[in-house]
C-alpha cells in the first residue's frame, strides 16, 4: 500500500508482511488506509489508561468531519488489561460478530495489540475454541500453507516503544483458566499496517518509558546473544540496541522530545524483527520475567529491566563470547584482551545504564520463600511458552539475586 498524499512526509519500510509508516502525525492516514482496503466497519481496541490519558481522543479526532464514503469506528473496546487475557478476547469476538466488524484498529501497548491479533484469528477461524488449542502445549504454531491470509484488515498504533508486537507474528496471551502465558504463532497475525507516531507516546510516564524501552532493548539483546543469531537478526539487533543506548535516556528525561520518541519506536520495531529472525531460540530473560509476572503480577516492563543484568551475571557462558562486539555497538570505548574482560565491562555497563533511567536492581516488594522459589522454577519450566529450557539452578540463582 502506498500513500495517496505524501504531504505527511512519513518514512516507510516493511517488516515481514507489515508495512510501517513512521513519523509525526502518522495517525492522520488511518481513515484512508481502511478506505484503500475497501472496508467500512472498524472495531477499535484500547485500554483505560490510553483513554484517560487523552491518547484515544487524538485518534477519534482524525475521524471527525469525514464524508459518508469513509470508514467509521462502530465500536470501541476499552477493557483490555495489563495482559491479553483469553476471557477478554472471547468478549471481543462476540462484539465483532454482533456489530458486523470487517476491520480492526489497535491503539495501545503490547496487551492491546496482541488482543487484536487473537481476535482477528478467531474472526477468521469461526467457531474455533481458542483455549483448546493450548490444551497440550502453551505454544500453538500455524505455518503456511495451513496458515493463510485472513483478509481482515488490521492497523496497529503502538503507544509504547517496547514490545514491537505491531509487526510480530506472535500473540502472547494469558490463559486465566490454567494461569499460563501462552503463545499463538501465525505468519499472518501481524498488522497489515503499523503507524509509528511519536506523538502517541509523549504522555507515557517516565517509569513506563524506561521499562518499555528496556523491553525493546532486551529483544535486540537476546537476539544478538542467541545461538540462532544470523546476519539478518544481527543487523536489526545491533541498530536496535544502538538506538536505545542513544535515545532512551533523552526520552525518559524529556518525554516531549519527538526525535527520541520516534527513534525509540524504531528501536522497538527493529528489536522484534531481530527476535523473530532468531525464532526466539533463547529468550531466558523474557521467560524468567514471565515467571515473575505469573507469580507476582509483575508487568513485562517491570520484570525485564530488573532481570536483564541478573540473568547475564548468573549465566556468563551464554554471553561472554560476544561481549567484545556488543561493547562496540553501545559505545564502550575500550579494547579488551579477553572475552572475560569484555564480559565484566559489559555487565557493569548494563547495570549502570539501567540504573541511569531509574530502574531498580531488585524487586523490593517480593519476599521469596523456599516454596516461592520452587514455584518460580516450575512456572518458568512448565507454564511459559518457550523454545528453549533454562537450567533450574540458574533460575534459582537469578530469582535470589533480584529479591534478596
Amino acid at each position: 500500500m502506498y500513500l495517496m498524499d505524501n504531504s505527511y512526509n512519513l518514512f516507510q519500510f516493511v517488516i515481514r508482511r507489515t508495512t510501517v509508516y513512521s513519523g509525526k502525525s502518522a495517525i492522520n492516514i488511518i481513515p484512508q488506509i481502511f478506505k484503500n482496503f475497501k472496508k467500512e466497519r472498524i472495531m477499535l481496541f484500547t485500554d483505560q489508561g490510553i483513554k484517560n490519558a487523552g491518547v484515544l481522543d487524538r485518534v477519534l479526532r482524525v475521524f471527525e468531519g469525514l464524508g459518508d464514503d469513509m470508514p467509521k469506528i462502530v465500536y470501541i473496546y476499552d477493557q483490555v488489561e495489563a495482559e491479553a487475557k483469553i476471557s477478554r478476547i472471547k468478549e471481543c469476538i462476540k462484539i465483532a460478530e454482533e456489530n458486523q466488524i470487517d476491520c480492526l484498529l489497535g491503539i495501545g501497548g503490547g496487551s492491546v495489540l496482541d488482543t487484536v491479533k487473537a481476535t482477528k484469528w478467531l474472526m477468521y477461524n469461526k467457531g474455533k475454541d481458542i483455549e483448546s488449542i493450548f490444551s497440550g502445549s502453551p505454544t500453538y504454531v500455524e505455518k503456511w500453507p495451513v496458515a493463510q491470509n485472513m483478509d481482515i484488515p488490521h492497523v496497529a498504533v503502538p503507544t509504547t516503544a517496547g514490545t514491537g508486537t505491531e509487526s510480530s507474528t506472535t500473540a502472547a496471551l494469558l490463559d486465566e483458566a490454567t494461569n499460563r502465558k501462552v503463545a499463538l504463532l501465525n505468519p499472518f497475525l501481524a498488522a497489515d499496517i503499523a503507524l509509528l507516531d511519536p506523538e502517541m507516546t509523549v504522555t507515557l510516564p517516565r517509569s513506563l518509558t524506561a521499562g518499555t524501552g528496556l523491553d525493546a532493548f532486551c529483544h535486540s539483546f537476546e537476539s544478538f546473544f542467541s545461538p540462532a543469531a544470523n546476519p539478518l537478526s544481527d543487523a536489526n539487533a545491533k541498530e536496535g540496541m544502538h538506538l536505545v543506548a542513544k535515545y532512551l535516556p533523552t526520552a525518559v528525561k524529556d518525554g516531549s522530545n519527538l526525535e527520541a520518541r520516534e527513534n525509540m519506536l524504531l528501536a522497538s520495531a527493529l528489536g522484534i524483527a531481530a527476535f523473530g529472525y532468531t525464532g526466539m531460540a533463547r529468550a531466558s530473560i523474557h521467560n524468567i520475567a514471565i515467571g515473575f509476572a505469573l507469580k507476582y503480577d509483575k508487568p513485562h516492563c517491570v520484570g525485564i529491566p530488573t532481570l536483564l543484568p541478573a540473568v547475564v551475571e548468573c549465566i556468563p557462558e551464554w554471553y561472554a563470547y560476544r561481549c567484545k562486539e556488543f561493547a562496540q555497538v553501545v559505545g564502550i570505548e575500550k579494547s579488551f584482551q579477553t572475552d572475560e574482560e569484555a564480559y565484566k565491562a559489559v555487565l557493569t555497563w548494563l547495570k549502570e545504564f539501567i540504573a541511569s533511567v531509574g530502574v531498580s536492581a531488585k524487586f523490593a516488594d517480593v519476599k521469596l520463600s523456599d516454596v516461592d522459589l520452587e514455584d518460580i522454577v516450575q512456572i518458568v519450566d512448565k507454564k511459559v511458552a518457550s523454545f528453549s529450557k533454562i537450567p533450574a539452578e540458574k533460575i534459582r540463582m537469578v530469582a535470589k539475586m533480584v529479591t534478596q
